[in-house]
């Protein structure tokens, strides 16, 4: 009787291993017949099933989230500063010399405007040496580094709507 056991086992297990294999699928993956979920304790190894089309779906699916991931965090900001140039015109800006401008939703045009602007107010409250808090609806704020015969200022004026310009100048006095 024992023979015939394992006489039984050895066709089972041959059963089995051409069940498994006329059930290969094309992405690789091996799918286990109805009622012979037990048979992996005969030795049989399986692979996880996904088809290549599965596959395929899934990755387009990851490459269109980090796509469209890059894609927001490329876009400029609309808060960046800009650096205007003024090695042209900073003289002409009310000061002895401006050296530096940024500005922040406000064109650099406009931005120039601000200043020479802010160098009329601050004359108009105290001449050379004068300062100005706000006007045409800039509120500034400046720290200066004097010596007798100049100072040197930065300023920061804002307005609503997230409008700023920082500027540097140089004031003979």
């Amino acid at each position: 009787m024992a023979s015939s056991d394992a006489v039984a086992a050895v066709v089972r297990h041959k059963v089995i291993k051409n069940l498994f294999m006329s059930a290969n699928l094309p992405g690789g993956g091996f799918a286990a017949p109805v009622g012979l979920a037990g048979a992996v304790g005969c030795g049989l190894m399986t692979k996880p099933m996904m088809s290549r089309s599965s596959a395929l779906i899934a990755a387009l699916a990851l490459t269109a989230l980090l796509l469209s991931a890059c894609v927001a965090h490329a876009r400029p900001t609309a808060t960046a500063a800009s650096t205007c140039d003024v090695s042209k015109d900073g003289r002409k800006l009310g000061a002895t010399y401006v050296t530096a401008l940024s500005a922040t939703k406000v064109s650099c045009t406009k931005a120039k405007k601000v200043v020479k602007a802010f160098h009329a107010c601050r004359r108009a409250h105290g001449g050379v040496k004068g300062t100005c808090r706000s006007f045409g609806g800039y509120s500034c704020k400046e720290t200066r580094k004097a010596i007798p015969t100049q100072f040197s200022a930065k300023v920061t004026c804002s307005a609503s709507g997230g409008r700023r310009l920082k500027f540097s100048y140089t004031q003979f006095t």
